[in-house]
């Protein structure tokens, strides 16, 4: 079996969170929020969201906390995009918007799971 970095077939945008910290719940409901926006934003294929707690920085935090893993570079295509200016701008404003919804989210006191369940804290 391929390591995904030896798979130039391997694709799309994933984010990964904590699964068990104080602020998983919340990294999680951030993460929520992202995911769409970045692959609306980039017409990237959605990964999902990877709750583990194999990240340090991501175990210490003390605030909402994901990591974004944009594309594969070892895919020939992805690895023009991510480097292509145009195709940045978009990562970023699909996580801007993201970081906005999920900010208007919390303050309404809503969560963004598909119910629309998760009070503010």
């Amino acid at each position: 079996m391929k390591k995904s970095s030896e798979n130039c077939s391997k694709n799309g945008i994933a984010l990964y969170c904590s699964r068990s910290n104080s602020i998983a719940e919340e990294s999680y409901r951030a993460a929520e929020a992202i995911l769409p926006r970045v692959c609306e934003a980039t017409g990237a294929k959605a990964n999902g969201i990877v709750q583990n707690d194999n990240y340090t920085g991501q175990n210490w935090a003390t605030v909402p906390c994901i990591m974004v893993e944009c594309g594969f570079l070892s895919n020939p295509d992805e690895d023009r995009l991510l480097n292509d200016a145009d195709y940045q701008w978009k990562l970023a404003a699909g996580l801007t918007n993201g970081i906005i919804d999920y900010i208007n989210a919390r303050e309404q006191g809503t969560g963004n799971r598909e119910q629309g369940t998760g009070n503010r804290e």
